[in-house]
């Protein structure tokens, strides 16, 4: 029972004592009065009146103060242990200590303080706990950058030392030495460009501009041009799309396509990389299956591999940041789409793209 309800139980108790009390003196002083009457005629009624009302006045002021500290009593038993746990489970919190938790089922008002207070002491926990998972993962990513990076720092400065001591003679071979200072540039380049694109995407500065762009002619622009690249080989196909728009960044999603492509290179271990491309409309959607012919990747990894920091195959030696997959997700999500990943059943590692579609314009 609440306290609320407690109190209103005592008062309506404590009346009934009280007009039983008054209707006892009147009940048993009734008689007195009477006697008292026929014994003095002096003693005139205003006056037995008068000691009636003292007499129950008093014992009702008696019957009140002690049932007021009674009850005080039973509130009291009721409020101050709750009170003292509520203490208790906020020093342990002070402390640090977030698996703490007490039980109580009272049924009264404080039964939905200590659930909130739980459910506050749950929630911080979740935050501290992902946030030092964060801040593990964030040394991880900056050692492993720091390594990513000073490798092609390493090359550049042993070419460079090589075309200022001479070693390189020939024109050709000065040449070489330029084009690999040239390349080593770039992937350094292109490592700072991750970290800087996650960093800003990952405190919400950089707000993405979305314009409305056919469906059918952007995605076969796109994916035409994404097949340019050397390193691998890329097809295109489609199904059911006609002139409905998508709204989304052209940067951004090329930056996507750019990053999916890179992973396939990076992680396949295939020398010859095929990359297949499907997209259909599936109700007010478009889908995009994007497809290679690699060594795939286990469940788990496919279900993590978006997060970020996240590594499904902590022994490769490859050149990137990391962050590729990490930033696709991210700038999906910006067009208010979805990205997920599947490894097929002969192999391979796939990434599915899903886009809202708009009325065409």
């Amino acid at each position: 029972m609440s306290i609320q309800k407690r109190l209103i139980v005592y008062f309506i108790s404590l009346l009934f004592i009280c007009g039983a009390i008054i209707g006892g003196v009147i009940y048993l002083i009734v008689p007195l009065y009477t006697g008292l009457r026929e014994q003095s005629a002096a003693l005139s009624a205003l006056n037995i009146i008068i000691i009636l009302i003292l007499i129950s006045g008093a014992l009702i002021i008696l019957c009140a103060l002690i049932y007021s500290i009674a009850t005080a009593a039973l509130v009291a038993r009721g409020v101050v242990p709750p009170l003292k746990a509520l203490v208790k489970l906020a020093g342990e919190i002070r402390e640090g200590n977030l698996d703490c938790r007490v039980e109580y089922v009272g049924g009264d008002e404080f039964e939905p303080v200590f659930r909130e207070f739980d459910s506050m002491r749950e929630k911080l926990r979740r935050s501290l706990r992902e946030a030092a998972d964060y801040e593990e993962n964030r040394r991880e990513m900056i050692a492993s950058l720091a390594h990513d990076i000073k490798t092609p720092v390493t090359s550049i400065r042993a070419y460079a030392e090589g075309l200022k001591d001479g070693i390189a003679k020939t024109p050709e071979a000065r040449l070489r030495y330029v084009e690999t200072i040239l390349e080593k540039a770039w992937m350094v380049d292109g490592l700072t460009n991750d970290l800087f694109l996650f960093s800003k995407l990952d405190i919400r500065q950089d707000s993405l501009v979305l314009e409305p762009v056919s469906t059918k002619d952007y995605l076969r622009s796109a994916f035409d041009e994404a097949a340019r690249n050397g390193a691998y080989t890329l097809t295109y196909e489609s199904e059911g799309i006609a002139d409905e728009n998508i709204m989304i960044n052209k940067m951004a999603f090329a930056r996507v396509l750019q990053n999916i492509t890179q992973n396939s290179v990076g992680h396949s271990r295939v020398s010859n990389v095929v990359i297949q491309v499907y997209a259909r409309k599936r109700d007010d959607k478009v889908i995009i299956r994007i497809a290679d012919n690699g060594v795939g990747a286990d469940d788990d990894v496919c279900e993590r591999v978006f997060e970020r920091f996240y590594q499904g195959d902590k022994s490769r030696s490859g050149s990137g940041s990391g962050l590729g997959l990490t930033i696709c997700r991210r700038l999906i999500e910006a067009m208010n789409g979805k990205i997920w990943a599947r490894s097929g059943a002969g192999g391979g590692f796939t990434v599915y793209i899903s886009l809202p579609l708009s009325v065409a314009g």
